[in-house]
């Protein structure tokens, strides 16, 4: 026991001396080259989005009811959202269907042709009847003439027998003729009277066949009407429809654009919905960085809203097109928009347009050698250096890296494991320097 106590104080009066009287050297933080995982990535702010915002507006001019459902409000597909007044389109609904059926009723009457039929087939028995009177009075003023010829010769021969034959006889010869003239001329008369009748007769099938075609006019304008009414009636039927306004899908109601009963026109905003659970992240990289980044890239997302450290991510859209933005220093640059989504589902209520931030990682390695980054310094030649610290002295050390971050690099060739270089050199250090280990700082 008391061997051992001496070669404690022996011990500790030998660190003591060397403390007292080792050489000094520049103060330097330390770290050893570790092997892990690192990966290459972007950090960038990001704000929450849908890919689709619904947006319901008025279906037609008209008035809308008051809209009782508030933003945040969740709501199912085909459920109602806002409703317009339909007294009108009622109206309009019952005037048209009054005038399809005025219009039906008009067309049964006008397809009723009987009365017309009847007609025309009467109209051939008065023209065949007539044919055969016209025959017959024709024959009779012929029959006529004759006797009426016969009396004139006769009265033509009486007069020059006038010396012969009493006064008596040529007056009766005379009286006969102008009777036989006069009875003649009646015929005649007579004759055409009934070839007028027969004419007008004749007309009385073309007039029917007129009224018809007028009717079947008549049909064609009553079945337009019909049809104009039908359309009217459908027009306000869909109207009617359209007037209940439904929620398109399962969501949460973002905006509400009126509240109180108004009169607004088709068009108008009234609601707009979207679905919470397919919430994306959208961020703008710089298009240097953005080349690097494709879908399906790994992604942490992060940020006080979310309430954690962070939740895994992953990219399922790079814009095609670089927009043109102004940084908080006045300078312009080109930025990718750049679309991550959840994979797994945040704990806390995220809305859209809530800031966040990004880290996209662009390329990733299990397992290498890797140092922190502010021990890493470019030479005049373009080449990376380290201090590696051997025997309490500094030795510059040309590497060569591969994957960075902001945190990590990787070291691909100039170290081994467990090898010790400065963190964050000062600018008066050199090679061959020694140095004091102030700190060794964890990587």
């Amino acid at each position: 026991m008391k061997k051992t106590l001496i070669v404690i104080v022996a011990t500790g009066v030998i660190v003591a001396l060397y403390l007292m009287f080792a050489p000094g050297g520049t103060p330097v933080q330390s770290t050893r080259v570790k092997e892990g995982p690192i990966s290459a990535y972007i950090e960038e702010t990001a704000i929450t989005s849908l890919p689709r915002v619904y947006q319901l507006s008025m279906p037609l001019d008209g008035r809308i009811m008051p809209i009782m459902a508030t933003p945040g409000t969740l709501v199912k597909a085909g459920e109602v959202v806002a409703k317009m007044d339909v007294a009108d389109l009622e109206t309009i609904i019952a005037e048209n269907t009054a005038q399809v059926k005025m219009a039906d009723a008009s067309l049964v009457l006008n397809q009723y042709n009987a009365i017309e039929k009847t007609a025309i087939k009467e109209s051939e028995g008065w023209l065949s009847t007539m044919a055969d009177t016209v025959d017959a009075a024709l024959k009779k003023a012929e029959a006529s003439k004759a006797r009426s010829d016969f009396a004139q010769w006769n009265l033509q021969s009486a007069e020059k027998m006038k010396q012969a034959i009493s006064e008596k006889e040529f007056k009766q010869t005379h009286t006969a003729a102008a009777e036989a003239l006069i009875e003649y001329e009646a015929d005649v008369l007579l004759y055409n009277a009934t070839k007028t009748i027969q004419s007008i007769f004749a007309l009385a099938p073309v007039y029917i066949k007129q009224y018809l075609t007028r009717k079947k006019l008549d049909r064609d304008i009553l079945i337009a009407q019909r049809e104009a009414a039908l359309a009217r009636l459908a027009k306000a039927q869909r109207d009617i429809k359209r007037a209940l306004i439904t929620s398109p899908i399962n969501g949460i109601i973002l905006n509400r654009y009126h509240q109180n009963e108004t009169i607004l026109r088709a068009g108008d905003l009234l609601l707009e919905i979207g679905d919470p659970t397919m919430l994306e992240v959208n961020s703008n990289i710089l298009s240097r960085d953005a080349i690097n980044i494709m879908p399906g890239n790994r992604v942490d997302i992060y940020g006080g809203a979310l309430g954690i450290d962070k939740v895994k991510g992953t990219v399922i859209r790079v814009a095609p097109r670089a927009i043109t933005k102004i940084s908080s220093l006045g300078v312009e640059e080109q930025r990718v928009k750049v679309t991550s989504t959840f994979v797994s589902k945040p704990e806390s209520r995220l809305g859209v347009a809530y800031r966040l931030y990004v880290r996209i990682h662009t390329a990733e390695n299990p397992q290498t050698l890797k140092i922190p980054r502010t021990a890493l310094f470019r030479n005049d030649d373009g080449n990376w250096q380290v201090f590696r610290i051997v025997n309490n002295h500094c030795r510059l050390t040309t590497i060569k890296v591969g994957l960075k971050n902001d945190r990590e690099v990787q070291v691909i060739k100039g170290l081994n494991a467990n090898d010790e270089v400065v963190v964050a050199p000062p600018a008066s250090l050199n090679d061959g320097d020694a140095v004091k280990k102030s700190r060794s700082v964890a990587l």
